[in-house]
């Protein structure tokens, strides 16, 4: 009897071990290769925070058209991105609704991912957020600005602020826990000025108390919001990536023709009424098919991927964690384009 319990040992350990492996590096597509064309078979996990520019990726959701590839999506929703980042980095997910420069300070970290769409370029719907005595950038200085540490925030504050011929220092810090914090803290008097996005924006407007001193709008492509996916997870399987942008773009068809039955869910996600949502995606540019095509075009100005993250990995270098590392990020091999070329005969008609 004890050999026949050491041998069922043996023949389970293995499996058992392998059911406890990393699922995003683990033998399911680590060890064993399966055919290129093979959709992965197992959960996909997406994150994202709650903003208006992944518009796209809550109606694919919530309208089956993952499903409808034969894909089992979740999108993972986090309050910030920073909470994003770190589970992103841990191992929690298989892609996420990232930016520009958080793809770069994730490769900065040794994290091999790689940018497969653009979503939407920021048009407002970033803002640095003041009392209406403040009138510009300028008056900052000596201020309190809430801002979430070592995120886009504080990125889009010293860009704003070096724009004015300021810093970081020539201002008083409040540290928020993310945006939705940096918001409260303004509203309840912690702070002068503070650096959120869409929802906040328009509810701090809508208070009548405080406006945008600097958007997103004023730097245009400075914030770029991408769909990006692990470099092993899009190398070995290119057609699940593929079906995950047939859905998306689909997505975006549906919102452009239904867009009252499409915000309903944006809405829910959101936290806001069907009917603020316009607003909110008009803030954030929404990205077509055709759009992409440009956008994965070269180019050295912010609207293109390329020029974006170069520029954005020189100022990583001079003003974040990169500048104490030792290794070159090749930005440009962080973009690839390739999926939206095989999509272009169906979404150019």
């Amino acid at each position: 009897m004890l050999r026949w319990q050491a041998l069922l040992i043996l023949v389970l350990c293995p499996l058992i071990e392998g059911c406890w492996d990393n699922r995003f590096e683990g033998p399911r597509y680590g060890d064993r290769r399966d055919p290129p064309e093979t959709l992965y078979p197992w959960d996909i996990t997406i994150g994202a925070v709650r903003w208006p520019g992944n518009t796209c990726l809550y109606v694919a959701d919530r309208e089956g058209f993952f499903r409808d590839e034969g894909l089992d999506v979740r999108i993972k929703i986090y309050d910030g991105t920073r909470e994003l980042s770190q589970d992103y980095l841990a191992g929690g997910m298989h892609g996420r609704a990232n930016l520009t420069l958080e793809v770069v300070q994730e490769q900065e970290r040794g994290f091999e991912q790689r940018v497969v769409a653009a979503m939407d370029f920021s048009d407002g719907a970033d803002a640095i957020m003041a009392a209406r005595d403040i009138k510009s950038v300028s008056q900052l200085r000596g201020k309190r600005v809430a801002f979430e540490p070592d995120s886009l925030e504080q990125f889009f504050l010293v860009w704003v602020l070096e724009e004015y011929s300021l810093g970081i220092d020539d201002i008083v810090r409040v540290d928020a826990e993310d945006p939705i914090g940096s918001a409260a803290a303004l509203q309840n008097g912690l702070a002068d000025a503070a650096v959120t996005y869409e929802p906040e924006v328009s509810r701090l407007e809508s208070t009548g108390k405080f406006h945008p001193l600097f958007t997103s709008a004023d730097a245009p492509g400075l914030i770029t919001d991408v769909l990006t996916f692990r470099e092993q997870f899009v190398s070995q399987y290119p057609a699940t990536v593929r079906s995950i942008l047939r859905a998306y773009f689909r997505a975006y068809r549906y919102w452009q023709e239904h867009p009252a039955e499409a915000n309903v869910h944006v809405a829910e996600v959101l936290g806001v009424s069907p009917d603020q949502v316009p607003k909110q995606q008009e803030r954030a540019n929404i990205l077509s098919f055709r759009d992409n095509r440009d956008v994965f075009s070269f180019g050295s100005g912010l609207t293109s991927l390329y020029g974006n993250m170069r520029r954005i990995h020189e100022f990583v270098q001079d003003h974040g964690e990169g500048a104490r590392t030792t290794d070159l990020v090749v930005t440009d091999q962080l973009i690839e384009p390739r999926f939206i070329r095989e999509l272009a005969e169906e979404f150019e008609q």
